[in-house]
């Protein structure tokens, strides 16, 4: 799970309290998360992006749509 923004680390903590595994959580900047999927997501993977459009998670499954689009390198 990914946490980005203002309350992440809160976030983050709650979900280390419920005894979530902590390598299973990362918080980062937008660039940072981003980085991190593309490094493990693989074609036909399905992702979940919960946030607001002020949080600009719109933002970050359009350059991620890009990204699989495009040809291999």
């Amino acid at each position: 799970i990914y946490f980005v923004g203002e309350h992440a680390n809160a976030a983050a903590d709650s979900a280390r309290k419920q005894d979530m595994a902590i390598e299973d959580i990362l918080t980062g900047t937008r660039a940072e998360i981003i980085a991190d999927l593309k490094n493990w997501l693989e074609a036909g993977d399905w992702l979940l992006v919960k946030g607001s459009r002020g949080m600009r998670m719109d933002k970050m499954v359009s350059e991620l749509k890009d990204w699989a689009d495009s040809p291999e390198e």
